[in-house]
């Protein structure tokens, strides 16, 4: 094959057309895309990442970016549960409190390793895409090695207890709760409206101490992490959306709690009457 017939030069002056017309000449930047094979707005946001002229969209900001990032995850999983309020509950307070900083300390610390194992595989694949001579390559490989070394500290175990906790003693109490709890039901109809009444006020409250530590989680991330990684996002160029944080989904948990704790009641009366 003659090298001036290459696939690889139709392919680089496909995207080079359709990357400097798709500003000035909507209708050629059009018709180039349909000789790509895009034919919806899914396949044009393809086709525009991958006609990106370069590794690094901002290349003399990425490292400025990039430290700035490593410091907001520094600052982050020192402060992710600290000075966490809760209501005034009397002695109940600290348990409240523990249990929300439970959920904060899960969702951030999650957020934090999976913050640095994206950016870990983003640095490595630019990394890769860049030539040997690119201005780009070391700056990438650099942040690649720092990203390398702080990894494994935001490794931590997401609930901060010891795993003999929740494998051991604690899930075996829960296991013969709820088996003592069941065999209520079939017991009486006064242990049936106190069993009820129990499992409501358990998953109602369950269900809010979520909410509130995934609110206090989100809202910290906001603050420390969140634009930061945004505007590394930025000077990379064409790479996506930045991880969110699991708060949303906790969110979810708690309505789904909530519902159940709902539906309890009338199963438990409807009990009582049978």
């Amino acid at each position: 094959m003659p090298q001036d017939d290459l696939a690889l030069d139709r392919l680089r002056s496909k995207f080079a057309d359709f990357y400097s017309l798709r500003h000035t000449d909507s209708d050629q930047a059009e018709a180039v895309l349909g000789e790509l094979g895009a034919s919806d707005e899914a396949d044009r946001q393809i086709i525009l990442e991958l006609a990106a002229p370069k590794p690094l969209w901002l290349p003399e900001r990425f490292l400025e970016a990039h430290t700035l990032v490593v410091r907001s995850l520094e600052v982050l999983d020192r402060n992710a549960t600290h000075r966490i309020k809760s209501p005034p509950l009397g002695p109940l307070g600290p348990v409240v409190r523990f249990f929300i900083e439970l959920v904060t300390r899960f969702i951030v610390r999650n957020h934090l390793r999976t913050v640095t194992e994206e950016l870990g595989h983003l640095y490595a694949r630019r990394e890769a895409n860049c030539l040997p001579d690119e201005p780009a390559r070391p700056l990438l490989r650099r942040a690649r090695q720092d990203i390398a070394k702080i990894a494994p500290s935001f490794k931590k175990n997401p609930l901060g207890l010891p795993t003999f906790l929740l494998t051991g003693a604690v899930l075996s109490s829960l296991v013969s709760w709820l088996q003592s709890g069941f065999g209520l039901f079939s017991s009486s109809s006064t242990a049936t409206i106190i069993a009820t009444t129990g499992v409501f006020l358990i998953a109602g409250s369950a269900s809010w101490v979520i909410v509130r530590g995934a609110a206090t989680a989100h809202r910290r991330i906001g603050l420390t992490v969140e634009g930061p990684v945004t505007a590394l996002y930025e000077t990379i160029g064409r790479a996506g959306s930045p991880p969110q944080d699991a708060a949303g989904a906790f969110a979810i948990i708690s309505i789904v709690l909530t519902l159940l704790a709902l539906l309890i009641v009338p199963i438990g009366l409807a009990l009582t009457v049978l």
